[in-house]
């Protein structure tokens, strides 16, 4: 690091005009269309830095790029309406442009919809961004199509393989794309079985881990002087949070076996532990069951006992389950007031009697020991490489105001406004590989700033579901079109 030091001179503290470097010089006024290149976050915590750097190196100060400006820019949620709607709007004006330019599937879908970068002049006009159908990823037809298929959605400067992949598995083709090429492939199976896939190539893959780690400790800044802060997780190896928070070496796997979204559904339907063993391992395996999710139990423990503060990773799903087992078994766990519990991918499609957020956080409270309010929600509404959402104490979910502009549209893709429920939607400008400009198929209503803590910037409410009506739009069928049309040239 010390060969390099212009490059790390973002790191240093500084305060050059309009440019948000510290908490006292959040009012400056930043004006739309400021270019001036400032060194944009400031890492006084050299594990912060640490950890940042892990996952690659950020460009020279003297780049000036509007979406790396807004990424690294300090105290995202005390910056003021103004500054953070000034910075997004640059960021993801930029990405629209650059999309416009390397991207021939996005420019077809533009110029469909009419709109081209010039339609831009300021952060009102964001709503004009052509939106994707999140459904467009999850159209491949089969392993046979797989490069071309990713190919036909992603920028053209992309460094692809020039020949086809010769397998017909998925995730040989994924493991190969990365190993030979530096693409990683987020794939995400629903519900339904239709699988999601996004590539990542390098600049995608660093802008967006770096973004969630700034974004994890901008939210809990509590977290930066736990130098002995352990990640533990019930996750597979691919969600990857638990590595981003601390060195590698500081997290654990509680798992002796892989839970996949078929496990993990089947296990949090019943009500009673001993019915959902007995239902999803069978009666012959039903010991089985019992043990795995007392190992889990048992290595809790283990870790909780060290006295040292922690992490809990766990699928929502997942956390009901084992909450209800441990008050079965012991009378619940005693985690105490140094673990934090954050939960994500979804739970209340898979319950017989759903829950409340807040009755889910109270039952995890009672199971685990610790405070209703040291369970936090982590919303990723395309997978762990994507923008995310971290949950207050309340349960409101903040999204980072300088790196996402979230929106709630109609079913006919109009705005709604503040408070109403509808699709959640969202403009980001992190991605490279691919336009980050999707409408989700999750049902949300969207706050100006949170009714319950002094975070500013906008929150999603934490009741989030899946829309009902999952048919194709009049939107979904362009980008169809456009994707036949370039798989057959």
């Amino acid at each position: 690091m010390d060969a390099e030091p212009n490059r790390y001179a973002m790191f240093q503290h500084g305060t050059r005009k309009g440019c948000p470097m510290t908490p006292a010089n959040t009012d400056a006024p930043l004006q739309v269309g400021q270019s001036e290149a400032c060194g944009p976050v400031a890492f006084a915590d050299p594990r912060l830095q640490s950890l940042v750097l892990t996952h690659g190196s950020p460009p020279m100060q003297s780049d000036g790029n509007p979406v790396e400006l807004a990424l690294y820019t300090p105290h995202p949620f005390a910056l003021q309406e103004q500054q953070a709607e000034a910075l997004c709007y640059e960021a993801v004006h930029a990405s629209f442009a650059y999309h416009l330019q390397h991207n021939a599937f996005y420019r077809r879908y533009a110029e469909a919809a009419g709109v081209c970068a010039e339609d831009l002049r300021g952060p009102q006009d964001l709503v004009k961004i052509p939106l994707i159908p999140v459904h467009v990823f999850k159209g491949c037809p089969g392993p046979h199509e797989f490069l071309p298929w990713l190919t036909s959605l992603s920028a053209t400067d992309i460094a692809w393989p020039t020949a086809a992949i010769a397998t017909d598995s998925y995730q040989e083709q994924i493991a190969l794309l990365y190993r030979d090429c530096g693409i990683q492939v987020e794939s995400i199976e629903g519900d339904n079985g239709a699988m999601l896939f996004l590539p990542f190539d390098r600049v995608s893959q660093r802008r967006n881990v770096h973004a969630n780690i700034l974004t994890f400790f901008a939210m809990y800044p509590e977290f930066r002087n736990l130098a002995e802060l352990t990640s533990v997780t019930l996750w597979p190896p691919t969600f990857r949070w638990p590595s981003w928070i601390v060195p590698q070496e500081r997290v654990r796997s509680l798992l002796d076996r892989p839970l996949d979204l078929a496990m993990l559904a089947e296990l949090s339907a019943p009500q009673k532990p001993r019915r959902f063993v007995h239902r999803f391992f069978g009666r012959r395996q039903a010991r089985q069951g019992i043990a795995l999710l007392a190992g889990i139990l048992a290595r809790l423990k283990e870790v909780a006992a060290t006295g040292m503060p922690g992490v809990l990773w766990i699928p929502s799903s997942l956390l009901g389950v084992l909450s209800h087992f441990a008050l079965e078994q012991d009378g619940g766990l005693r985690l105490g007031s140094a673990w934090r519990v954050i939960q994500s991918g979804g739970w209340q499609p898979n319950l017989e009697q759903p829950l409340s957020a807040a009755e889910l956080r109270m039952l995890a409270a009672q199971g685990l020991g610790i405070l209703p309010e040291q369970v936090y929600d982590l919303y990723s509404p395309i997978g762990s490489l994507g923008p995310c959402a971290l949950s207050c104490e309340a349960g409101y979910l903040h999204i980072p105001p300088p790196l996402v502009h979230p929106m709630v549209v109609s079913e006919a893709m109009e705005p709604l406004d503040e408070g109403m429920w509808g699709r959640f939607a969202f403009l980001s400008p992190l991605p490279q590989a691919f336009p980050g400009f999707i409408v989700t198929e999750d049902r949300a209503r969207l706050w100006r700033r949170c009714p319950s803590c002094d975070r500013l910037g906008p929150v999603l409410d934490p009741a989030i579901s899946l829309m009902h009506d999952g048919e194709d739009r009049s939107c979904g069928n362009i980008v169809r079109q456009i994707i036949a049309e370039r798989l057959t040239t």
